[in-house]
């Protein structure tokens, strides 16, 4: 195995740490900046951040082949 297949899972784990910090930091930038420009309220800016994060968290798990993950296996359902 080569120095930089071993490397890739810890890169790209950090990668994703650093981009969820990212979009963490700027949230509130975001809302500050939606409250000021429109009349948006607290309610209607999480649900558009609910109506905006389901379908990219489908997506991003359909293209990671993780859909198994929500079927319920037999230990389950006991």
């Amino acid at each position: 195995m080569s120095t930089s297949a071993a490397r890739t899972p810890l890169s790209a784990g950090v990668l994703l740490i650093l981009l969820s910090a990212v979009l963490w930091g700027t949230v509130g930038i975001t809302v500050a900046s939606l409250y000021r420009l429109t009349d948006l309220n607290a309610l209607t800016v999480g649900l558009a951040r609910v109506a905006l994060a389901v379908p990219a968290l489908v997506a991003a798990s359909a293209l990671l082949r993780q859909f198994q993950s929500f079927q319920p296996t037999r230990t389950f359902i006991g």
